[in-house]
């Protein structure tokens, strides 16, 4: 993401182009309150929420992450969805704002296991309706 950054600031006429074309292309606004929005609509907190496509993870549900990467373990919420996150056992954890949550969230990449955490009866109904 640095690099991407970095040549989209010493290239601006090309870098506004490449901004048109790409629609992953994220846009911020300035927020005030307790943090940005997710798709549930209440604010998406650091180190707490992450994305997931809601065909395979029901929003609001928990998430037991054990990855190869130690700063990601433990338990999230998922409270967004994204572009990007399609399919099974994808999620993109959420870091925050400022220098060292970019740091981590731009190079952050891990593999592992997702545990959903949900009700037996709604796992009794997703195995019966796959």
């Amino acid at each position: 993401m640095a690099g991407i950054v970095e040549w989209i600031r010493t290239h601006p006429e090309e870098g506004r182009a490449l901004m048109r074309e790409n629609l992953s292309y994220i846009f911020f606004r300035e927020l005030t309150g307790d943090g940005p929005l997710g798709a549930l609509g209440v604010a998406v907190h650091p180190r707490a929420s992450v994305a997931a496509d809601p065909n395979y993870v029901p929003l609001g549900a928990p998430v037991f992450l054990t990855l190869d990467r130690a700063e990601a373990n433990g338990l999230w919420v998922a409270q967004d969805t994204g572009g990007a996150i399609k399919g099974p056992n994808r999620f993109d954890t959420f870091w925050g704002a400022g220098v060292a949550a970019e740091k981590t969230a731009g190079g952050f990449a891990g593999n592992g296991q997702a545990l959903i955490l949900i009700p037996p009866s709604a796992a009794d109904r997703a195995l019966a309706n796959p």
